[in-house]
């Protein structure tokens, strides 16, 4: 178990993060026009300078919280009920050296954590730490930044929403190098060689412990691809196992399974969803006494069409996917995230590539749009 020490924070420790009044600012949010029925589409946030690597989820209150990386710096939020309208965007994480990237969230009752990778790169890939900022009454106020040791020297794909389990153990995807962990600086993301796995606490996110890694050896499908496994997305299945979705430089997305908490897995192999280089989101979904699991993706060799699909029997089999972000002009439509709203309809938000920039955007679907083309 790794304790915070002096890093570990109480209430009394907390200072309220100025939110440009979150809570009643309305961002001016972007639909599309002449939408197909069951289907919205909305821009957050438009021409950002680089990647913006989305993460959403759903706090105890029903709002959703949505965090992105803005100028390589920052970490930013943003509030909605819906998916419809968003607060206005408040920064969360910034730091004055390296670049922060990968932020995600992990919900624990009134409890939230944003956490980001940060890095320095003018020697290339080598080292990264990981920082976090904590609420305690559901995101209104936020503590100072902080480090959760990770007991690698690189780690990354920290992009993908952590979850509690019903036993109440908090699970945090990452990936770490193993080149990096031998002292090497590596040029390009097409030179690392990753394993993905989880962090595990039991304190309700006070301190943190590595749990299991899964790896992979394949045949690379472009040499820019990474090596091995990344960028896990990760969902409680109704009996209790975990289901890990990951990036890998194959044709097709990689799973694997856990029936202890993600202190091992099992099963890791060639998912039925085809992809490449490109990391999947899931969330679970009830609408009535129907419950599944769902899945965003780019579901081809490029990372376009953004694409969804459910599965009603743990991930081994999956609904006809369907386009969410629409034509893209050969741009990406990447690094998707997505949850349940409070409403019961389906939110995704992922990073779409403009002439302008980089822009936040995101999708509301129904259930019943998503199985229109589906026979079972």
């Amino acid at each position: 178990m790794m304790n915070l020490g002096r890093h570990a924070i109480g209430l009394s420790g907390i200072r309220t993060v100025v939110l440009l009044a979150s809570l009643a600012v309305v961002w001016p949010t972007v639909p599309f026009a002449a939408e197909p029925v069951g289907l919205e589409r909305f821009v957050v946030t438009a021409g950002v300078k680089g990647m913006t690597l989305p993460c959403m989820s759903r706090l105890e209150d029903g709002r959703l919280l949505l965090v992105w990386t803005t100028g390589g710096n920052a970490v930013m939020g943003a509030f909605s009920s819906t998916g419809r309208v968003w607060s206005a965007p408040f920064s969360l994480i910034s730091t004055s050296t390296g670049h922060d990237f990968d932020p995600n969230v992990v919900v624990s009752g009134k409890r939230v954590l944003v956490a980001s990778t940060n890095a320095d790169f003018a020697r290339g890939i080598h080292t990264s730490i990981t920082t976090c900022v904590r609420s305690d009454d559901n995101g209104q106020t936020w503590s100072p930044r902080y480090e959760i040791p990770m007991n690698h020297r690189y780690t990354c794909g920290k992009c993908h929403r952590g979850i509690r389990l019903k036993s109440g153990t908090l699970l945090m995807g990452y990936s770490w190098d193993t080149k990096c962990e031998k002292g090497e600086a590596l040029r390009a993301e097409g030179a690392m060689q990753l394993h993905a796995g989880v962090m595990i606490s039991t304190d309700n996110g006070l301190t943190w412990k590595n749990g299991g890694d899964t790896g992979a050896k394949y045949q690379h499908e472009s040499a820019d691809a990474v090596e091995g496994t990344d960028e896990p997305a990760i969902v409680e299945l109704d009996d209790g196992s975990i289901y890990m979705l990951m990036r890998t430089g194959t044709n097709h997305l990689y799973e694997a399974r856990s029936t202890d908490e993600g202190k091992t897995w099992t099963s890791v192999g060639p998912s039925p969803l085809a992809g490449h280089n490109a990391p999947a989101a899931l969330c679970k979904f009830q609408v009535g006494e129907r419950r599944g699991i769902l899945c965003v993706w780019d579901n081809a060799q490029v990372r376009y069409p953004l694409c969804t699909a459910a599965s009603f029997d743990g991930g081994k089999t999956w609904t006809k996917p369907r386009d969410i972000a629409g034509s893209t002009g050969g741009r990406q439509a990447s690094y998707p995230t997505c949850e349940q709203a409070a409403d019961g309809v389906i939110v995704a938000a992922w990073n779409q590539e403009t002439p302008d920039g980089t822009d936040v955007r995101c999708a509301r679907f129904t259930i019943d749009w998503l199985l229109q083309e589906w026979v079972p």
